[in-house]
């Protein structure tokens, strides 16, 4: 059983909240997963601890090290939080500081160098949403903000880090009720989930390719290279038939680089 001391909240959300601290006995860096109370129930925290058992087949998530009893960190969360491998640089006073997501892409000059990076990271991402998808996985909930990016080589190594959604073998349905008043304000709010889904149906592999080119976005967005944006753009299709599968978004994104560096 583990033991939580010294945490700092780098994260929040309707549902739950991201610290990082320390492990009591080994002082070792840990993220910590703490779900609120009336938001969410112990069933709902289970559930994630199961996924993040199963993905962590993949070198794609924080590796999981167990549930923690986390009364320390105040009355406002279930007693017990999920606890994964620090990801950051764990030797400077605020690691917290130094969490990359695609946001950074925006931050970026505009250079091939750079483009070809950032086109490498995409596909590094697609393929992790593949594997996932191939454990029969679906995520339900991509975003930009939950995809930590470690640098490696010529690019960055893709962590995901939330699971709260995720389900297995089957899809699931969001409680949320759209009406002709609140319609605006869903589509705004929940903008990274397909509208399939906001409207009632069921999640699937396609909807994760909506919110998957969602996230992309932001690095299309940064480089204006036309066929790049326009394969991530065919990902927030509402047709979902016109949206492309995996391995064509994979095939895409190598065509794009071998044309820039065929220039």
């Amino acid at each position: 059983m583990h033991s939580v001391c010294r945490y700092i909240k780098v994260g929040s959300g309707e549902f739950g909240d991201v610290l990082y601290g320390r492990l009591i006995s080994t002082g070792q860096l840990i993220a910590i997963k703490a779900l609120k109370k009336g938001k969410t129930d112990k069933y709902a925290l289970i559930q994630e601890a199961f996924m993040f058992q199963l993905a962590n087949e993949t070198a794609y998530v924080p590796r999981y090290q167990g549930l923690a009893p986390i009364k320390l960190l105040g009355e406002k969360y279930l007693e017990w939080g999920l606890i994964c491998e620090f990801v950051g640089e764990a030797n400077i006073p605020q690691p917290y500081d130094f969490r990359l997501t695609l946001k950074a892409a925006q931050k970026e000059m505009c250079t091939i160098e750079l483009a070809l990076q950032w086109i490498f990271t995409c596909a590094r991402i697609v393929h992790a949403v593949k594997e996932f998808h191939k454990m029969g996985m679906l995520i339900n909930d991509i975003k930009a903000d939950n995809i930590l990016l470690k640098p490696l080589g010529n690019g960055y190594h893709p962590i995901f880090i939330d699971f709260g959604l995720a389900s297995i073998g089957e899809g699931i349905t969001l409680a949320l009720e759209v009406t002709d008043s609140n319609r605006a304000k869903i589509l705004k709010e929940y903008s990274h989930i397909a509208p399939e889904v906001l409207f009632g149906g069921e999640t699937n592999v396609n909807s994760d390719i909506f919110s998957l080119g969602k996230a992309l976005s932001l690095v299309s967005d940064a480089f204006p290279i036309a066929a790049f944006k326009a394969i991530v753009s065919r990902c927030t299709l509402w047709n979902v038939s016109e949206r492309p599968s995996i391995d064509e978004l994979l095939d895409g994104f190598q065509w794009v680089a071998d044309s820039i560096v065929q220039r």
